[in-house]
C-alpha cells in the first residue's frame, strides 16, 4: 500500500495520506472537472487498510469549497472507514471549517451522522 501526495492546485485538494504517520489529510478546494481521478486513489487505499497492522487512523478534512461530486466521493470514503472502524479501528476525524461557513459545517455533521462517525469540529479563524 503506497502512500498518496498530492499538492494543492486551484480546483483540487491537497492530499497527504502517510501511512507511516497514520495521519491522513485533505484540505483546499475541491471542484475538479474529473472527481474519479482525485478520490478514487484514496477509495483503493481505504479498501486495502490492513486493521491488524494499523489500528488508529487519524483523518483531517479542511475544505474551502467542494463540489457536490466531491462531496459523493467523500462520502464513500467515510463510508469505508465506518466498515473499518466496525472490525476495531479507531478512527479520530477532525473537521475543519472557516468559522462564517455554516454549509460546510452541516456537511459534517451531514456525514458524521450517516456514518455513525464522531468528528472532532474545529472552526477556523478568517485570516
Amino acid at each position: 500500500m503506497e502512500n498518496i501526495n498530492r499538492i494543492e492546485a486551484a480546483d483540487c485538494p491537497e492530499i497527504n495520506f502517510d501511512k507511516k504517520s497514520k495521519i491522513f489529510r485533505i484540505a483546499g478546494n475541491s471542484y475538479p472537472e474529473n472527481c474519479e481521478t482525485i478520490y478514487e486513489p484514496i477509495k483503493n487505499f481505504i479498501e486495502n487498510y490492513n486493521v491488524e497492522e494499523n489500528k488508529i487512523l487519524n483523518l483531517e478534512f479542511q475544505f474551502n469549497l467542494i463540489n457536490s461530486t466531491s462531496i459523493v466521493y467523500i462520502a464513500q470514503i467515510i463510508m469505508k472507514i465506518a466498515e473499518l472502524a466496525q472490525k476495531g479501528l479507531q478512527v479520530s476525524i477532525k473537521w475543519l471549517y472557516d468559522i462564517n461557513d455554516e454549509e460546510l459545517l452541516d456537511l459534517g455533521n451531514k456525514l458524521s451522522s450517516i456514518s455513525n462517525l464522531p468528528f472532532e469540529y474545529v472552526k477556523l479563524k478568517e485570516e
